[in-house]
Protein backbone atom coordinates (compact mmCIF):
# COMPACT_ATOMS: atom_id res chain seq x y z
CA UNK A 1 0.00 0.00 0.00
CA UNK A 2 1.90 3.32 -0.64
CA UNK A 3 1.11 6.59 0.91
CA UNK A 4 -0.76 9.44 -0.15
CA UNK A 5 2.08 12.66 0.62
CA UNK A 6 1.04 15.72 0.56
CA UNK A 7 3.61 18.74 0.04
CA UNK A 8 3.73 22.51 -0.64
CA UNK A 9 3.98 22.27 -4.05
CA UNK A 10 0.27 20.14 -4.02
CA UNK A 11 -1.06 22.52 -2.10
CA UNK A 12 0.05 25.67 -4.13
CA UNK A 13 -1.26 24.18 -7.17
CA UNK A 14 -4.51 23.65 -5.92
CA UNK A 15 -4.77 27.27 -4.12
CA UNK A 16 -4.11 28.52 -7.77
CA UNK A 17 -6.92 26.99 -9.07
CA UNK A 18 -8.57 27.75 -6.44
CA UNK A 19 -8.07 31.38 -6.68
CA UNK A 20 -7.99 31.22 -11.28
CA UNK A 21 -11.63 29.80 -10.87
CA UNK A 22 -12.89 32.97 -8.29
CA UNK A 23 -11.49 35.29 -11.59
CA UNK A 24 -8.07 36.40 -10.28
CA UNK A 25 -4.70 36.48 -12.80
CA UNK A 26 -2.19 34.22 -11.79
CA UNK A 27 1.36 35.44 -12.93
CA UNK A 28 4.91 33.63 -12.39
CA UNK A 29 6.76 35.27 -9.50
CA UNK A 30 9.61 36.67 -11.02
CA UNK A 31 8.15 37.92 -13.89
CA UNK A 32 6.23 40.30 -11.04
CA UNK A 33 9.81 40.81 -8.90
CA UNK A 34 10.51 44.58 -8.67
CA UNK A 35 12.74 45.73 -11.32
CA UNK A 36 11.16 43.91 -13.89
CA UNK A 37 8.05 45.12 -16.25
CA UNK A 38 5.46 43.34 -14.56
CA UNK A 39 6.74 44.76 -11.43
CA UNK A 40 3.99 45.10 -8.79
CA UNK A 41 5.86 46.61 -6.05
CA UNK A 42 9.49 48.79 -5.88
CA UNK A 43 10.89 46.78 -3.21
CA UNK A 44 10.61 43.34 -1.84
CA UNK A 45 10.46 45.34 0.87
CA UNK A 46 6.67 46.37 0.44
CA UNK A 47 4.59 44.63 2.06
CA UNK A 48 1.37 45.38 0.37
CA UNK A 49 0.94 45.44 -3.19
CA UNK A 50 -1.49 47.93 -4.51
Amino acid sequence: MSASIINESIIEDVALEWLAELGYAIGHGPHMAPGEPAAERTSFTDMVMV
